[in-house]
């Protein structure tokens, strides 16, 4: 019950960060195309590196790819519409979606690399705990080692008094052996 739990959390935190990077994205495109519509300034479509900066330092490689997927597809559309960061009244339809394609090729590849460097750091980091965990469980299991070997060699110490008795008590001779033992003895 418990794995099925955990799959299903999982799942849903995996859902509800794939709709945080499509909210991201549409909000992006959102900011410039209000910015070029109030403004009549062109961003060229840069309001993506600060998203997709965040995208790759929070969801990696995975994450970067479907955001660039995303803002490539949204800003071709816009484009070949006549809006959006690249839309240009004088230049062809084709040069604007080449365009469009460039800026998102320059923009996703710097990108893929620094997620593929977050990612390789999340890696590292996991392993390093797990390699102090296994430390940690070594040095206890050492140690309940080292204390189950001071038990043994005193019980040992206890075992070997009490032998040592046991055979002094066979060996000795009784009190009466003694007694005539001292005795002088008549021949």
């Amino acid at each position: 019950a418990t794995t099925v739990r955990s799959y299903a959390h999982v799942r849903g935190r995996r859902l509800a960060e794939s709709l945080a990077v499509l909210t991201l994205c549409l909000a992006g495109l959102s900011l410039v195309l209000i910015v070029q519509d109030i403004a009549g300034f062109q961003l060229h479509g840069y309001i993506a590196l600060p998203i997709m900066a965040i995208v790759a330092s929070r969801f990696g490689t995975t994450g970067i790819s479907a955001t660039a997927m995303v803002l490539g597809l949204a800003s071709v559309a816009f484009t070949v519409n006549g809006h959006g960061p690249f839309a240009d009244p004088q230049s062809s339809r084709d040069e604007q979606v080449v365009q469009v394609q460039l800026f998102v090729f320059f923009t996703t590849v710097p990108m893929l690399l620094l997620a593929a460097n977050v990612t390789q750091r999340r890696r590292l980091e996991r392993e390093r705990v797990a390699l102090r965990e296994r430390l940690a469980q070594s040095e206890r299991l050492d140690s309940l080692g080292n204390l189950a070997g001071a038990v043994a060699h005193d019980f040992n110490n206890l075992l070997q008094i009490i032998m040592v008795s046991t055979c002094l008590l066979y060996t000795s001779p009784s009190p009466r052996d003694r007694t005539r033992s001292r005795m002088p003895s008549s021949a």
